[in-house]
């Protein structure tokens, strides 16, 4: 059910990425700095899950902060790692850190 929850809020992290802007190298993204709160339009702004359900950045942000990991599902190498994105992913979850996969 865990991993249900990360692969939840892969359509979110990507949200946020795409909301964020990108930048060629050494170049200046205007974009926030460490530790500044997610934009409210952005954290309340609800996309569909997996399995359906809809769900916002704000409810998956864990109190001590959230992990936000970038992979693909048809790469042989993010394939390999994919268990242990789950142990990385359930090790943090349980120290208050959500997980954005």
């Amino acid at each position: 059910m865990k991993l249900a929850r990360m692969a939840t809020v892969i359509a979110i992290g990507l949200f946020t990425l795409a909301a964020a802007g990108g930048a060629r190298a050494g170049e200046s993204t205007g974009g926030l700095a460490l530790g500044t709160k997610v934009p409210a339009a952005v954290a309340k702004t609800k996309m569909k899950n997996v399995d359906g359900k809809m769900l916002s950045l704000a409810e998956v942000t864990g109190k001590a902060g959230t992990l936000v990991i970038f992979t693909c599902n048809h790469c042989p190498f993010a394939r390999d790692w994919e268990q242990r994105i789950v142990e990385l992913g359930n090790t943090y979850a349980a120290k208050g850190i959500g997980v954005i996969l």
